[in-house]
């Protein structure tokens, strides 16, 4: 018999594969085998079934379970169930063995499959592909409760063999769960799909849930919601469609002439589109204040921009020949108003320009000189401001102070005895200023509309004021805080929820209503300009007409335990730190005390052999806060607790010592958690871990009071042993090890943080 020689060349030497019968016959045993073996298996599996079912019987159910349990640990419930079900539906499983030994596919598991997929077909639940596809609809749905677990299990597990755990114990337990919220999975599912099909920046219409049609850009998708730019719509409402053509802008920027138009032809409010070659039409790209439709054509206005009437738009728009973009925009009763700055092509800007984050720090208040862009075409802002107030059909909301108003009351208006109204409607939610509607006798058209400072009077309280009384100036000329204290240049304020930051008024912007602070401290990292409303003038002597104290209500509940005067509020800052935070510290050093607390409370609550105090003070310049030792090897510990007040110069003579050297050699920190704070970076940017604290802190006080207030803290180590540092706190809080020490512990490149895993309590 001839023999086949076949070459294999491969860049290697010729290798000789000889073609061999006996070789062949020889796998074909081994895989018979395999399948005898299968079989074999399959015979055992229903003889260990059997055996198994039998004792099943003789035990008894509330046997079967201990005695698995006692006897047979290393069988798990799921093989015992598999034997069971092979031993009972033998003669079911006997055609397919038939089948399958044709084909040569056979095997345990291959049998299990079919036993479930047959059990599914007799009881009318879906197969394996057909529930696959069921599920595969809901796979996005919000996991919640039974039937959130349910979706898991089947996108898990379904197609993974069945593989189910032990709380999930069969296919129709699954099926169950379907059966019973199935429904409302898929109601959900709608919901789902409805809001997949949009993206972030879509320009969509819809529904909002009071059943008015909104539309704008998508900022934020939900399940339920789409939030946009000017309000939410329900997902389901919602259909994608092409943003508003804002305007049509001349190819020669010279917005600010308009073509003349026809007698009774439309206005076009940026000149004329008809000529494609002429004019630009672009869309609605970066946005730049809110406006309606209806705010515009209230002035008799045309607008190249949406069909609905209500909507909000944004973008440029044309008024009195000149261009503008809304800054802000109101069409609610409570604040009928437009504003706006003035625009104009970049080439016929002649000042200096810039974006937000170049704008130079010394500019302030203006938007002049800002760049927008819409389609690659740059515009400037102008310091032109336009502000146009609207009278909702024949009332007008506007600002009183005054109390005394009710609905009903007949009012005057402000520059015109002759024109009188009746109040309609209140704002409750007002708190220092009502605001009003007032339907008016007589239009008053043409007069200027009333503002703060400029407020109606009522006829029957207020007497009309002669023609020398009436107002002259209604510039604001005063600046008020936060509780209506006025505030003077010399005043000393505190920022309004951060009462440790405080500051002398040096100027004072009443137009603005804004006040210009040197901040106590030097470092801080709080902007001169702030609002008036944010910051408070304590009175702490000051009775008001009721005879309280006129102080901020912060601070009447920390001191209403004791009934101390607000000047006593210093000592209220000797908050005591929780036992929990430092004992395990020094535990973890074999130590009983500190060697030195730099700010000790009054209760000397943090045990330490040394002790600066507020009457002693860790502050003064001849201090330091080394410990000396006899032994030039032994460890010193030394912790610091600032008072709130006192952040900033701790913080400062901290940094001093530490810079000097002249801290012990495993120093502790606990703070408030505020990076955004100048006290708070010099201890991070110079720590070698810190512990932030997983839950917010209230100390005790002097007295065994208890601080009202609560805080987020963290513990910062300065020393060589972080990872001692570490294993002390990590129970109570995260630990980092921050990235200034990358370079002495020789961290990997790249490296940024590392982070400590938190060790059981």
């Amino acid at each position: 018999m001839a023999t086949t020689t076949l070459v294999k060349v491969k860049g290697a030497g010729t290798e000789v594969i000889q073609a061999s019968k006996d070789e062949a016959a020889s796998i074909l045993n081994i895989h018979r085998e395999i399948q005898d073996g299968s079989l074999t298996l399959l015979h055992r599996a229903k003889e260990l079934g059997d055996r198994l079912a039998a004792k099943k019987a003789e035990l008894g159910h509330g046997n079967w379970g201990p005695w698995l349990a006692q006897y047979l640990p290393e069988i798990s419930d799921r093989h015992v169930r598999n034997y069971l079900s092979i031993s009972e539906r033998w003669e079911q499983l006997e055609e397919w063995i038939q089948a399958q030994q044709k084909s040569g596919e056979m095997s345990l598991r291959g049998a299990l499959n079919y036993l479930t997929e047959a059990s599914k077909a007799d009881s009318g639940i879906p197969k394996n592909d057909e529930i696959v596809s069921i599920w595969g609809q809901v796979g996005r749905v919000s996991k919640r409760g039974r039937v959130g677990f349910a979706i898991e299990l089947t996108h898990d597990h379904v197609s993974n063999q069945f593989n189910y755990p032990k709380s999930v114990r069969t296919y129709e337990t699954l099926w169950k769960l379907w059966e019973a919220e199935g429904t409302d999975v898929l109601a959900l599912h709608k919901i789902v799909e409805a809001s997949e099909r949009f993206e972030i920046g879509d320009y969509v219409r819809g529904l909002d849930p009071t059943g008015d049609t909104r539309q704008g850009f998508v900022e934020k998708k939900g399940f339920k919601y789409l939030t946009l730019d000017i309000g939410v719509v329900l997902s389901e409402s919602a259909t994608k469609i092409d943003p508003p053509a804002i305007v049509n802008v001349p190819e020669k920027p010279d917005l600010c002439l308009l073509d003349d138009a026809e007698p009774g032809s439309e206005p076009k409010p940026l000149g004329d589109n008809s000529d494609p070659d002429k004019t630009i039409e672009f869309r609605y790209q970066d946005v730049y204040g809110v406006v309606t439709r209806k705010q515009i054509e209230a002035f008799g206005k045309t607008y190249s921009g949406d069909i609905l009437t209500n909507d909000k738009i944004r973008g440029m728009f044309e008024f009195e020949g000149k261009h503008w973009v809304c800054t802000s925009g109101m069409a609610t009763v409570s604040n009928p108003s437009l504003c706006a700055i003035g625009v104009v092509p970049t080439d016929q800007w002649e000042g200096p320009v810039y974006d937000y984050n170049t704008q130079p720090p010394g500019i302030r208040f203006t938007y002049a000189g800002n760049l927008i862009k819409y389609r690659g075409r740059e515009y400037v802002l102008t310091d032109e401001e336009l502000h146009l107030t609207i009278r909702p059909e024949d009332a007008i909301f506007i600002d009183v102070d005054d109390n005394a108003l009710a609905v009903g009351d007949r009012v005057i208006w402000p520059d015109d005895d002759s024109i009188q109204g009746t109040i309609v409607k209140l704002d409750p939610s007002a708190i220092w200023l009502k605001q009003v509607v007032v339907q008016w006798d007589v239009d008053p058209e043409g007069h200027t509309t009333p503002c703060q400072g400029q407020s109606i009077r009522s006829l029957a309280h207020n007497p009309l004021p002669k023609p020398d009384d009436a107002p002259v100036d209604t510039v604001p000329t005063h600046v008020y805080d936060g509780s209506k204290h006025e505030l003077m240049v010399g005043d000393h304020i505190v920022v309004i929820d951060f009462w440790e930051d405080g500051g002398e008024v040096v100027a004072l912007e009443p137009e603005l209503k804004m006040v210009e602070v040197a901040w106590d401290d030097q470092d801080s990292d709080r902007e001169p300009w702030i609002k008036s409303i944010d910051i408070y003038k304590p009175q702490t002597e000051v009775k008001n007409g009721n005879g309280v104290s006129e102080m901020p209500p912060q601070l009447r509940q920390i001191n209403h335990k004791l009934d101390s005067h607000p000047a006593a509020a210093h000592d209220k800052d000797e908050n005591c730190t929780p036992r929990w935070i430092w004992e395990p510290i020094l535990a973890r050093w074999g130590r009983n005390k500190f060697d030195i607390d730099v700010a000790a409370s009054a209760a000397a609550s943090v045990p330490a052999i040394a002790c600066f105090t507020k009457e002693k003070s860790g502050l003064d310049d001849d201090v330091v806060w080394q410990v000396e030792t006899t032994d030039e090897e032994a460890e010193t510990l030394g912790w610091e607790h600032a008072p709130l007040s006192l952040n900033g110069p701790f913080s400062r003579k901290f940094a001093a010592q530490y810079d000097a050297g002249l801290l012990p050699s495993h120093f502790f920190v606990l703070t408030k958690s505020d990076s955004r704070t100048a006290w708070h970076q010099r201890y991070l940017n110079r720590c070698q871990a810190v512990c932030r604290v997983a839950q917010y802190i209230t100390f005790d006080q002097t007295g065994d009071d208890c601080q009202d207030a609560t805080y987020s803290v963290d513990v910062l180590y300065f020393g060589p042993d972080k990872e001692r540092f570490a294993e002390a706190t990590a129970h109570y809080g995260r630990v980092f090890f921050p990235t200034n020490i990358k370079a002495a512990y020789d961290l990997p490149p790249g490296t940024q943080v590392v982070e400590v895993e938190a060790c059981e309590a």
